[in-house]
């Protein structure tokens, strides 16, 4: 229920918030945001089994979203 709750109190004004995916539980975190919100995956690490991600230079950010969320601590 916590990946909910965030979006509940941090998406305002129909800004769609950033998600870094960077293994499997930003992964839900996305998942559970994309069921009451559009979400900008700004960037995802998912097709080389969560070896790297990619630069930040590469990201796509939306400077517009109501928060970004990232995830430093995969521990599956």
């Amino acid at each position: 229920m916590q990946f909910s709750a965030i979006v509940h109190n941090l998406v305002h004004d129909g800004k769609a918030p950033n998600y870094l995916t960077t293994g499997t539980w930003s992964e839900g975190a996305l998942k559970e945001a994309q069921k009451f919100t559009a979400c900008n995956e700004v960037a995802t690490n998912i097709p080389n089994s969560y070896a790297w991600i990619s630069e930040p230079e590469e990201w796509k950010i939306n400077i517009d979203a109501s928060y970004f969320h990232y995830c430093d601590n995969e521990t599956i």
